[in-house]
């Protein structure tokens, strides 16, 4: 049973804001990805989070609240791409599956940690594909979470974007 109770408790601590689409809506998605820019302790300079607009050579653009900004690679300690958000049916479909194991007896003992196991695994691979971490990976895999993939397309001014409505309690979540 402990294994479902941490089951439960990661399934809530990381939860991607609302801003970025459920899985099944990704593929179809216009807008990029939400970033987490973090910089060095000694710069003392508050995250960057906003949709990756772009990224184009040792430069990433994003949208804030505020409006575009661009952040040169050297400045950044860690970035954070969230494409997309869990799909909640996967969750109560092993939830459920977990409580019919009642219905398994003395095999219950082994059926239980089983379907935790594979709850734990499924929260491992949404978050493996669903958030890109540069330096985790190469600088350019962060292209994929952007709303130009290819760079700025020539004559795009930043500043005429728009960023996609976010509630006010995103805003602070990273």
């Amino acid at each position: 049973m402990s294994l479902l109770g941490v089951w439960l408790f990661s399934a809530c601590a990381h939860r991607p804001p609302a801003a970025v689409p459920n899985v099944q809506a990704f593929d179809r998605e216009v807008y990029g990805g939400w970033m987490v820019v973090s910089y060095p302790q000694l710069a003392k300079r508050p995250k960057t989070r906003g949709e990756l607009i772009a990224v184009v050579g040792d430069q990433i653009s994003v949208l804030t609240a505020n409006g575009a900004v661009s952040v040169a690679r050297s400045d950044i300690e860690t970035a954070t791409v969230v494409l997309f958000s869990g799909d909640l049916q996967i969750n109560s479909r092993i939830t459920g599956a977990m409580i019919t194991t009642i219905s398994h007896g003395v095999l219950l003992t082994a059926t239980i940690p089983l379907w935790s196991l594979t709850a734990a695994a499924t929260h491992v691979a949404y978050d493996h594909f669903a958030e890109i971490t540069y330096p985790d990976v190469a600088w350019e895999s962060l292209r994929r979470g952007a709303r130009f993939p290819q760079g700025l397309p020539k004559g795009l001014d930043p500043a005429s974007l728009r960023p996609r409505p976010l509630p006010k309690e995103d805003e602070r979540k990273d």
